[in-house]
């Protein structure tokens, strides 16, 4: 197989990137995170999806997410290859729930998807199960090799071994063993055991038991039948007696009854006399039958309102009398169009702040001024006295160099004091007048900040004989004796406004009191009105005498109910006219000794007798049913005894299937064991071919057990070295040559060899080797090498061996 283009449409950090492959060895270079792994994990998609090995249901390894596009494009590819001399193109979406895998033939465009054998059961097809001859496991132990990946997983020694078992009886590695045995093991699990009650044979072994009880059990009550006939004549007899001593009984009653009825006429005649005595008193006080004992209350409770909202609205009117008496005083005392001019409270306090701002303006002019003047004084003196110290200095430092020069040089020491002292004085000096020329400038400043405040003092008084002229007085006193008048008007106008609208307030007040007084007592005499005309009354005294006559026809009501409950008590579901026809030419004589029970007993006595019978009764259905029931029992034996024969031939059945199912998987499971004696020595060999060439001769015998363990032999000493014992650079040579074996054992195909950084740990020696292995090896098949270091190609360069460098950025 060639793969001659990957095209990673939306797949990791890739997008719309086309890679294109060649035959022979193709290197793939790129820094590390430049993506070698996402193009090695594509391929692996692209052929097998990224689904969990080994179960049925359809479960995503981790990198399905992590591979989704980081553009947020659509997650899929294509990869392009040639097998067989022909040439296809397998489409793949990765989405979940979306993923779709299509195969077409490249010439033609023909969709071949539906005619792959891809081994897999699920939705997600695996097309490398078909194209390559083995699953994905297989896959990536053998051919596809990760990073740090050169060992092989555990789980691929049962896959190999399976298909050596396959190919050494069969020459079908297509022919799982493995599912050959899962078949046979779910063969013998669906018949089951006598141990297993829920399988097949379980439940043919729990009803075979339980017909052989029911066998027992119907032999058991071959005796029990016989006994239940002899029972149920015993019974019949008992019925017969029983039956006999209730004619004679019922005979008695109804002698009995019909003295009793005769008792019950005399009675309801009696009471229904009393009723017609007590129905025609009660129609005398009908009329007054329907007026209402809660109208009445109603009404007295009317009439108290009433004569409380009298005088209460007497005294309202005489309130409101009063209110708009000291309402028209209050008036005719006080012009409620008093006139205040409310602006001179503004006027007044204005006038004030202007004097306290004039007076803040002069005291601070003032102020200023004379302390700048009194310190410019200062230090007009302090330059002066330092002028005439240093002039002082002078005289004295020139008199001694006079002096050294005619009479003593020792006149020349008075310099040490008064050199210093010039120097000082010179520079204390200066420094004094750039402070007196400081302050004259400040003084300068202050004068003109001066005339802007003495302007804004000559405003002042402007604005304040404004205000003075306003009000046409002469000076503040005035003004403010006219201030003072003015807040006394003012205070005694809101005095009398007050209590003006206090009193409208409650003139207001109690005319809504009055009004509602006069309404209510208006609708309470309407309602009074209407309790009377319903109860046809004038007035309450009329309706009180009507609810005392009205109160008299229920008593006389209540009587009648009285006597209606006891006529109906005594004649209960009897008819009095029916009753006196029945008695009209009655005639009865008992005997003393059958009046001494009453028709209440003897019912009593004739319930317990009929009880008796049902329970007799009872035991006779009971019996009979017993005997139905043995009497089918037995007739059930023949067809039980031949289903116990069919269920003993049918577990007999199942007993010879499942020592054929067993010695069958027996077989299979002995063929599997001799695996390693059949096929060890041709893997050894070709993995032993394969070491001697990568290790230089230094090994070349290698073995292999069948769960792929290897050992290698020292071609010096001959011991055997177990494959732990040596560097992980030898270690990755020898897996790396296992695979070699397994594949080249597996199938006669070529598929490409796909290699992703798995030389790390090989120094310079080991790397030729291995490469030099390629070199032979890319003649018979396709080399794709993933590399992040230039060694690799730089060998190859060396060997002067022509390959396809593809470089990642």
């Amino acid at each position: 197989m060639i793969i001659r283009e990957l095209n990673l449409l939306g797949f990791g950090r890739f997008d719309n990137k086309k890679i294109e492959l060649e035959e022979g060895i193709n290197v793939i270079y790129g820094e590390n995170e430049a993506g070698k792994t996402t193009i090695h994990n594509f391929v692996n998609g692209m052929f097998y999806g990224f689904l969990k090995p080994y179960v049925k249901r359809t479960i995503y390894l981790d990198e399905h997410e992590m591979y989704r596009p980081w553009s947020g494009k659509k997650y899929s590819g294509v990869i392009k290859f040639k097998t067989d001399d022909e040439e296809y193109i397998i489409e793949r979406e990765f989405t979940k729930s979306e993923e779709t895998t299509k195969v077409f033939l490249e010439k033609t465009g023909e969709d071949i998807t539906n005619n792959l054998d891809t081994k897999n059961k699920t939705r997600i097809i695996q097309p490398g199960n078909h194209f390559f001859g083995f699953n994905d496991a297989v896959y990536g132990n053998t051919i596809s090799v990760k990073q740090s990946q050169n060992r092989i997983q555990e789980d691929l020694s049962k896959e190999i071994k399976e298909k050596l078992i396959n190919l050494s009886t069969s020459m079908d590695n297509e022919v799982s063993i493995k599912k050959a045995i899962k078949e046979l093991e779910t063969a013998l699990k669906e018949i089951g055991s006598s141990r297993a009650p829920t399988r097949y044979y379980g439940r043919n072994y729990i009803e075979l038991k339980r017909l052989e009880q029911e066998k027992e059990e119907i032999l058991k009550n071959k005796d029990e039948y016989l006994e239940a006939i002899e029972l149920n004549i015993s019974i019949d007899k008992k019925l017969d007696e029983k039956s006999n001593e209730i004619k004679v009984l019922e005979d008695r009653l109804k002698k009995i009854i019909l003295l009793e009825k005769r008792k019950i006429y005399d009675e309801v005649k009696a009471i229904k006399d009393d009723i017609a005595i007590l129905d025609k008193n009660k129609n005398k006080y009908k009329e007054y039958k329907d007026l209402s004992l809660d109208d009445y209350l109603k009404g007295i409770n009317i009439d108290g309102q009433l004569k409380n909202i009298k005088p209460r609205t007497i005294e309202l009117e005489e309130t409101l009398i009063e209110l708009e008496k000291n309402i028209q005083q209050i008036k005719e005392k006080k012009d409620l169009n008093f006139n205040i001019d409310k602006s001179i409270e503004d006027d007044f306090l204005n006038y004030e702040r202007l004097e306290e701002e004039k007076e803040g303006l002069t005291l601070q002019i003032n102020n200023e001024i004379e302390f700048i003047k009194r310190d410019l004084k200062e230090d007009t003196v302090k330059i002066k006295n330092n002028n005439i110290f240093l002039i002082l200095a002078i005289i004295v430092s020139a008199i001694s160099i006079v002096l050294s020069f005619i009479s003593n040089i020792a006149f020349l020491s008075i310099n040490l004091i008064t050199i210093p002292i010039i120097i000082f004085s010179f520079f204390r000096s200066k420094k004094l007048n750039i402070i007196l020329n400081k302050r004259e400038l400040d003084l300068n400043s202050l004068e003109k900040s001066e005339d802007e405040k003495k302007q804004r003092i000559s405003d002042i008084d402007e604005d304040k004989n404004r205000i003075i002229e306003k009000y046409n007085v002469d000076d503040k006193f005035q003004f403010k004796r006219l201030f003072d008048e003015y807040k006394m008007s003012f205070y005694a106008y809101k005095e009398e406004s007050s209590l003006l609208e206090e009193y409208i307030n409650r003139k207001k007040t109690t005319l809504e009191r009055l009004e509602k007084d006069k309404l209510e007592y208006k609708e309470l005499k309407a309602k009074l009105k209407l309790i009377l005309n319903n109860n046809f009354t004038s007035s309450l005294d009329e309706l009180k005498d009507g609810i005392d006559k009205a109160k008299l026809y229920k008593e006389l009501d209540l009587n009648l109910n009285v006597k209606d409950e006891l006529l109906k008590k005594v004649i209960g579901d009897l008819c009095f006219e029916e009753l006196q026809e029945e008695l009209k030419d009655l005639q009865i004589n008992l005997k003393e000794s059958e009046k001494e029970f009453s028709s209440l007993q003897l019912k009593d006595i004739l319930k317990e007798k009929y009880e008796k019978i049902a329970q007799i009764k009872i035991e006779k259905s009971s019996n009979d049913a017993r005997i139905s029931f043995l009497d089918r029992s037995i007739s059930k034996l023949i067809e039980i005894e031949e289903k116990i024969y069919m269920k003993k031939e049918l577990l007999k059945s199942l007993d010879e299937k499942i020592q054929s199912l067993e010695l069958a998987k027996d077989t299979i499971e002995d063929l599997s064991k001799n695996i390693q004696r059949e096929f060890a020595p041709i893997l050894n060999k070709r993995v032993g071919n394969i070491i001697d060439i990568v290790t230089k001769g230094k090994y070349s015998k290698i073995r292999i057990d069948d769960k792929l363990e290897m050992g290698v032999i020292d071609n010096i000493t001959g011991e055997m070295i177990d494959i732990k014992d040596l560097s992980g650079g030898t270690i990755d040579q020898i897996y790396f040559a296992l695979r070699f074996g397994i594949i080249n054992s597996l199938t006669d195909k070529k598929p490409p060899l796909i290699l992703d950084d798995c030389f790390v740990q090989y120094d310079n020696r080991r790397l030729e080797n291995i490469i030099d292995l390629l070199i032979e090896e890319s003649k018979l098949r396709q080399i794709i090498l993933f590399t992040c270091h230039k060694r690799e190609f730089e060998v190859l360069y060396n060997r002067k061996t022509k390959f396809n460098l593809v470089q990642l950025t």
